[in-house]
């Protein structure tokens, strides 16, 4: 079929808020299959779209790349032409339409420098940073749109009211060498073909406050292998070893074991996709695994669920009461939010996922233990 027409999308950064968008632009193309779909992202979250195969372009925006050179004087030329070949990349079609569904300068920059007479983004009170000036059609989603999926949605909706207003789970696709690799690690490691947990204990290193400590981490693996009989696999990436490392060495009964390194974010898609349910914070591993449809517990403290819980398979929010929980903080000298989380609650919610018991969708609400 010809398609009827073209359309770019901009959700550049971050690995999580990149994956969110994933759910409203698999529903435009569900609606309108006709339509070409160009994504332009950051480098570090270029992998993600490698799950989206229906994708015509995929224009990658080098950033880390360009401002290392930016820095040193000497490379000034050589970065002036990387920033000019990416620009060609971006102007190098007219589109029916830009759908800038991150709404900051960096975003309304790309909405600016593509060629288009509709130009659809957040508006005044929800994009930041002035991103709002390039779009000449601005989008207010509904007041009860509070998680990103849903404003992503909203914009796409403005664009083609066809689309359905709910969301739905994307369909993601890994691909079959990153299927074969995860298998063969895991029969390398003793699992084959066993159910096991996968325990993620990081989060980005921005995030950091996000995380629950990994010696609670490797008491939770023994308690899943004594109680459930599961063993706990410890992923981690890059940056991260020395964390996994914790988790293991707190291990005491020897429940968790180290994961290989995934040397790319589909290869940590394949051992997700794998396994008998996730253990993470607010992270990238968590909300990829959930919309894998692997059952999912999520560890929140800082972050209000609402706006950034686990979204569509079966899903288990943990998190304690505290009156400054949720917030709106950057970092926290003592986050209490998450140290008061315990080992047990976190089981009791994994116990009930690994025995099949209902739990409310995620794209509605995820269950709050």
């Amino acid at each position: 079929m010809m398609a009827a027409g073209s359309l770019l999308v901009i959700r550049l950064s971050a690995l999580g808020d990149v994956l969110f968008a994933m759910p409203a632009v698999h529903a435009l193309h569900r609606a309108r299959p006709d339509l070409a779909l160009d994504w332009v992202v950051e480098e570090r979250a270029a992998a993600l779209l490698e799950l989206v195969p229906f994708l015509r372009r995929r224009i990658v925006w080098r950033r880390g790349e360009q401002a290392r050179l930016a820095r040193r004087p000497w490379s000034w030329p050589k970065a002036a032409v990387a920033l000019l070949r990416h620009v060609a990349a971006l102007r190098a079609e007219r589109y029916d339409a830009v759908l800038d569904l991150q709404g900051n300068l960096k975003s309304g920059t790309h909405a600016f420098l593509a060629r288009s007479a509709r130009k659809l983004g957040l508006g005044l009170g929800h994009a930041r940073e002035g991103g709002w000036l390039a779009a000449n059609e601005r989008v207010e989603p509904p007041a009860d749109a509070l998680h990103r999926v849903e404003q992503s949605l909203a914009v796409v909706r403005a664009f083609a009211p066809e689309v359905p207003g709910i969301a739905s789970a994307p369909t993601l696709t890994v691909p079959a060498p990153a299927g074969e690799w995860a298998a063969q690690e895991l029969a390398a490691a003793g699992i084959g073909a066993q159910p096991f947990v996968v325990l993620h204990p990081g989060t980005s290193a921005f995030g950091a406050f996000k995380r629950w400590r990994p010696d609670r981490f490797g008491q939770l693996a023994d308690v899943v292998q004594q109680k459930a009989g599961l063993p706990a696999l410890v992923t981690w990436g890059p940056g991260e070893e020395a964390l996994a490392r914790q988790v293991v060495a707190s291990s005491k009964r020897g429940g968790a074991r180290l994961a290989p390194r995934t040397r790319s974010l589909v290869e940590l898609a394949a051992l997700l996709q794998r396994a008998a349910a996730v253990v993470a914070s607010d992270s990238l591993a968590l909300h990829l695994a959930a919309f894998l449809g692997t059952p999912v517990v999520g560890l929140y403290g800082p972050k209000d669920p609402r706006l950034y819980g686990p979204r569509f398979g079966p899903a288990r929010v943990v998190r304690t009461w505290l009156p400054c929980s949720p917030c709106t903080r950057r970092t926290c000298p003592d986050v209490l939010c998450m140290e008061e989380i315990s080992v047990r609650q976190v089981y009791e919610a994994l116990a009930g996922l690994l025995r099949g018991e209902a739990a409310p969708a995620a794209a509605t609400a995820a269950a709050v233990c």
